[in-house]
């Protein structure tokens, strides 16, 4: 087991804990949208970077979060809070996939852009008035650089960029179908 699992708890199924302890239910949101139905408000940012650190840290384990408040949280306000959380996950999933979506847009345009100029040059390189002046050289050199530079970007951004987000997308969406524990809990004083 890697030495950075040891620090979570497991459950009796065996799935590690994600434990987050609060004062009162309000700290795990973003204090800008305080009147919002807990159904739709944020997650205070800094949680949510720490369960997206956790999980990564975790894994292809199967984990829980377990969240400890120590104001009494009745059933109704539970299962808003439960929702409000998995809904906040796909969201952020779905930001996720306009930003990828967007991405491979982007490099499908500068693909053929780059595949267009690449065509371009070569064509006209079968015309052989043009292919032996010299200004023709000089541009169709430069072209066909361009052209092979619009192909670079294209293919590390699919290939270098894409891959990133579709882990945090897989990541995210694992987080909305995990078990969320909210418990009550009373603070020991001393």
């Amino acid at each position: 087991m890697d030495n950075a699992l040891i620090r979570y708890e497991f459950t009796e199924d065996g799935r590690q804990i994600i434990d987050l302890s609060f004062n009162d239910i309000e700290d795990i949101y973003s204090s800008f949208d305080y009147d919002v139905p807990h159904v739709n408000r944020n997650l205070d940012e800094a949680l949510v970077e720490y369960i997206l650190g956790c999980a990564t840290e975790l894994g292809r384990n199967k984990f829980i979060i377990r969240l400890q408040i120590e104001t009494v949280v009745d059933k109704e306000l539970r299962k808003q809070i439960l929702q409000g959380i998995r809904y906040y996950f796909y969201y952020r999933a779905g930001r996720v996939r306009s930003e990828r979506r967007a991405l491979m847009l982007r490099s499908l345009l500068l693909g053929g852009m780059g595949a267009s100029l690449l065509l371009m040059v070569t064509l006209s390189s079968f015309n052989e008035g043009l292919s032996n002046q010299l200004g023709y050289n000089i541009i169709s050199q430069g072209t066909t650089v361009a052209a092979w530079l619009l192909l670079w970007e294209s293919m590390s951004t699919w290939f270098l960029q894409l891959w990133p987000l579709q882990r945090r997308i897989w990541l995210l969406e694992k987080i909305c179908t995990v078990e969320i524990d909210i418990r009550t809990v009373e603070r020991q004083k001393g």
